[in-house]
């Protein structure tokens, strides 16, 4: 199974001069988490998530309006081909512990976002474990969500 017999084609993407604001609008509006970062010509260059959006808008002391989306991104994108096998992208989510993956072209072009939600649909209606299983989906998510080593600044209290 080929991951664009999976995949969400419909996405909605981001510029990179684009503010916080509107990107959290078009989440909102979208009922999504992530949205893709592309720039002028259309290449992937990022991609930024809701969780993005609330730290950098606590963070930085300033309105969504006037933060722009450039400042924000994370320009390390993991992603896939549409072509790429189903479990190769899970391979990808379990390795990043993402439960999203932009799926870009040979180009850079955006085709499609391939979530964990996506896979567990098709997998709950596939019914073949030759070609995609609950055990897959259950493999990945255990991988997505195991605890990485704590961060230097998570250990220091906040302040209230």
């Amino acid at each position: 199974m080929k991951v664009k017999d999976v995949m969400t084609q419909d996405v909605k993407s981001c510029e990179l001069a684009a503010d916080l604001s509107m990107a959290a609008r078009a989440m909102w509006m979208r009922d999504c988490g992530m949205l893709p970062v592309v720039d002028d010509d259309g290449q992937v260059v990022g991609i930024i998530t809701a969780r993005d959006i609330c730290i950098a808008t606590a963070s930085k002391n300033r309105e969504p309006s006037s933060i722009p989306v450039n400042e924000v991104i994370t320009r390390k994108i993991h992603a896939c081909s549409p072509d790429a096998d189903i479990r190769e992208a899970l391979q990808i989510m379990q390795e990043k512990q993402v439960r999203r993956l932009p799926v870009i072209d040979a180009k850079g072009k955006l085709c499609g976002i391939l979530s964990l939600n996506d896979v567990a649909i098709k997998a709950r209606a596939a019914g073949k474990p030759a070609e995609l299983s609950a055990e897959d989906v259950l493999k990945t998510l255990e991988a997505i969500y195991k605890h990485r080593p704590t961060q230097e600044h998570s250990s220091q209290q906040v302040a209230a």
